[in-house]
């Protein structure tokens, strides 16, 4: 991913800020597409940043963005911002601003002028630098009746040349404009590239870079015959022509008297009917011209291009070509293989993520293949004769027998490209090596397998060649003896289990910071309230407990340390266990430089089913992801409270806990990771639960984690609920498994709040009534506590 560097600059060309992504302290950008176009090689500009960035305010209409990219220079007028309190959306279109709005009047040429002469009266303040001109050699008369901006007028001029206009500009060291550079060229045909290169050394194939073409033919507006009319009634009834195929073959004529150009091979391929003498379609066609020979010559061209049918073609990819380039596609998938040339038109790039990047192909061309039809029917036999076949075995009952009971029947599916040739081929099947039966299907007993098998088929075309070939491995369990009916699983948690309280850059708090926790239990699905013990002294803290909750008042001033736990004894239905609630301070940089923070990720319950000896997970993973710092180690509390370094030492900022860790203490686990500085740190707990039948629980998952790390990506958070053996993700399975009153309810708490603040369930971030929830970086201020629960 390409990081591109912005100059933002005054109307008057003067720096005024930078956006850069890696540059902690300019304004970073996301959402962004550099759209690129043909005509002209103009472009456009979009991206977002930060509105509570303090240079965000030089993002305005008038204002410029410069930046270079591949030896390429790019500037662009801010034509359109909007603005709210968390984001700004800017909007930029190339060229000089006396080109996009300055006007120019009608003219008339009173004589035949060249390009550059008619650049000299439209481009009268000399914007432009005319550089490349393929047509330097025409002269043309002609009038323009209305006015025009400058920009239109001169691409109506490159229209009259049968050219293609491209601006490109040219930029100081300090990204100020130094010029426009415009370049014309003769317009792309068979013998003319026109803009951009032909990319002899670019050969796009369907499954590598290509991942789909769709080709669209359309004769509803074919015609094999054209009637034009000039200027007062001009016709070309006084010419009498006819065009010859490359074969000597009559294909266009117009006989004097007849006034039509004819396509005489259009007709005989698309006949207007099957019993006149005639059968052509003509149209009447008008052009503004009174010279008999252009208009037979614009006639004759409309005619080619209507006289066959209308052929589109999509493409589906992103290619590394340039504005203009001609490129060569093959998809040999395609029946018959397709060769095609294809042209450049349009590209979409982003710099932030380029999954969005995009490709526009027109001017496609198919191409006939070069190799001699004998030769390519010989190697296409060949290819054909040797193909493996993709071969899989399908199942009507599966291929695990339980108690050694049941039937299944296995069927070979041999598929070549999406053709079924199953019926074609012979199927041998064998079992654990030995030949057993011939055809595309076997029933296999349960009794037939001694704990496993392994069945496999071979298919073998007519000349005894196997084309494939595919196994299964059939097996047998049996149910172990019933275990005993488990207890109803107890649940212990703290509403909230850590929080980052601000500071200043000595880690001073301004003021007293109160926080509130709540100690919630669970005994299944019914609430049990747990009794809080005698809270251990914490320098810079005190606290007061009323019933399950406890309130936490970091004190004004330094005397709090940069992180530490609280360790909280709570008694549930007679158990006594330790609740820990992690805290660290967020500094104010020193110059600038960010706070540095650690948040730990990851599973904390192993979940021993009724009866069961072996948890499921078999492990947790559990990740330190780091603000402005990098990891140190990972640690653990032994039952005489001392935080101890795991032996190994785990210097990965990823660690695996199993059943039998070091960190266990009875039936939980107190772990913590700590950075290089042991400035940051995050502390969890985990916990091993041996659950009843009944035993709900909830659980979130992010597609992009939980940490936001200079990037406008965002992340889905989905909620799982689990009901004894039951999984819901949906809300329809939510309400069927506990009634239509049951529902997700989230709550959110940042920082410096006591209190969780419900999320409405109409938030447009929710959707599927709670079970999906999309956050953005722009609704995160450093961190954020969220709360997902069950109410049924």
């Amino acid at each position: 991913m390409d990081n591109i560097r912005i100059a933002v600059l005054s109307a008057y060309d003067d720096i005024r800020a930078f956006l850069d992504n890696e540059a902690p302290e300019a304004m970073h950008y996301y959402n962004d597409e550099l759209h690129e176009y043909l005509k002209g090689a103009a472009s456009t500009y979009t991206f977002s940043t930060d509105a509570q960035h303090p240079e965000s305010v030089q993002l305005v209409e008038g204002n410029k963005l410069a930046f270079k990219w591949r030896k390429k220079d790019y500037y662009f007028n801010i034509v359109r911002v909007v603005r709210d309190e968390y984001e700004v959306e800017v909007e930029a279109y190339s060229l000089n601003l006396e080109l996009l709005n300055e006007r120019v009047d009608a003219y008339k040429a009173t004589k035949a002028m060249k390009f550059a002469e008619y650049l000299d009266v439209f481009d009268f303040e000399n914007v432009l630098t005319l550089n490349i001109n393929e047509v330097a050699d025409k002269a043309i008369t002609h009038e323009w009746t209305g006015s025009d901006t400058v920009l239109a007028r001169i691409y109506s001029l490159a229209t009259v040349f049968d050219a293609e206009a491209e601006f490109v500009p040219i930029l100081n060291n300090d990204y100020s404009l130094k010029k426009i550079v415009m370049n014309v060229y003769r317009k792309n045909s068979s013998t003319d590239q026109g803009m951009g290169r032909y990319r002899q050394d670019m050969v796009l194939r369907y499954g590598k870079e290509v991942s789909g073409i769709t080709k669209t033919s359309d004769i509803t507006e074919l015609y094999t015959a054209i009637r034009p009319t000039g200027k007062d009634g001009l016709m070309i009834t006084s010419l009498n022509k006819t065009e010859n195929d490359s074969a000597g073959n009559v294909e266009y004529q117009s006989l004097a008297g007849d006034g039509c150009i004819r396509a005489v091979q259009a007709r005989d391929r698309f006949p207007s009917n099957t019993s006149s003498t005639d059968r052509y379609s003509t149209v009447d066609w008008t052009y503004d011209t009174d010279n008999v020979n252009t208009l037979y010559g614009q006639a004759l061209a409309e005619l080619k291009k209507n006289c066959v049918p209308q052929v589109q073609y999509e493409v589906e990819g992103y290619f590394d070509t340039d504005i203009g380039d001609t490129v060569t596609i093959v998809d040999e998938v395609y029946n018959p293989p397709l060769y095609l040339q294809a042209r450049v038109t349009e590209q979409s790039r982003s710099f932030t993520d380029p999954s969005q990047n995009k490709t526009i192909f027109d001017n496609f061309k198919e191409l006939q293949s070069q190799i001699d039809s004998a030769l390519m029917r010989a190697m296409q036999q060949l290819i054909a004769e040797n193909k493996v076949y993709t071969c899989s075995i399908l199942s009507n009952n599966g291929i695990v027998f339980k108690n050694g009971e049941g039937t299944t029947t296995l069927n070979a599916s041999v598929m070549d490209a999406g053709k079924d040739m199953t019926g074609s081929l012979t199927i041998k099947w064998y079992k654990d090596g030995a030949e057993i039966a011939t055809g595309k299907s076997i029933t296999v007993n349960a009794s037939d397998i001694n704990v496993k098998a392994v069945y496999k088929y071979d298919c073998i075309d007519k000349a005894g060649n196997v084309r494939g070939t595919c196994e299964a491995t059939v097996s047998v369990v049996n149910d172990g003896p019933a275990g005993q009916k488990g207890d109803d699983a107890y649940t212990l948690r703290l509403s909230t289990d850590s929080y980052v309280f601000a500071a200043d850059s000595g880690g001073n708090l301004a003021k007293d910071i109160l926080v509130s926790t709540a100690a919630i239990g669970f005994k299944g699905n019914t609430p049990v309230t747990p009794v809080i013990g005698t809270i251990p002294a914490v320098n810079g803290m005190t606290f007061s407990v009323s019933g399950a909750t406890v309130t936490i008042t970091a004190k004004k001033g330094n005397a709090l340390a940069d992180n530490g736990t609280v360790e909280i004894p709570v008694t549930l239905a007679g158990i006594a266990c330790t609740l820990t609630f992690s805290y660290a301070k967020a500094k104010a940089g020193v110059s600038g430089n960010d706070a540095k923070l650690c948040n730990i990720t990851g599973d904390q319950v192993l979940k021993y089913a009724s009866g069961s000896q072996i948890p499921e997970p078999r492990s947790i993973t559990l990740t330190a992801e780091y603000q402005n710092t990098v990891h140190g180690k990972w640690q653990y509390k032994t039952a005489a409270g001392v935080w101890t370094d795991f032996t190994p030492a785990q210097g990965s900022p990823t660690l695996t806990i199993t059943e039998d860790s070091e960190a266990w203490t009875g039936n939980t686990a107190s772990i913590r990771a700590i950075d290089t500085t042991s400035t940051a740190i995050d502390t969890t707990t985990l916990a091993k639960l041996r659950d009843g039948t009944d035993a709900v629980s909830v659980h979130i998952t992010s597609v992009n984690g939980f940490t936001f790390k200079n990037t406008g990506v965002a992340t889905t958070m989905t909620v799982t609920v689990i009901a004894g053996e039951t999984m819901i993700d949906t809300s329809a399975k939510l309400r069927e498994k506990f009634g239509d009153n049951a529902q997700i309810i989230w709550q959110c708490k940042n920082v410096g709040e006591t209190e969780f603040t419900p999320i409405d369930k109409s938030d447009p971030r929710l959707s599927d009534d709670g079970f999906i929830f999309v956050i953005s970086p722009q609704d995160v201020y450093n961190k954020m506590t969220l709360s997902c629960s069950l109410d049924y």
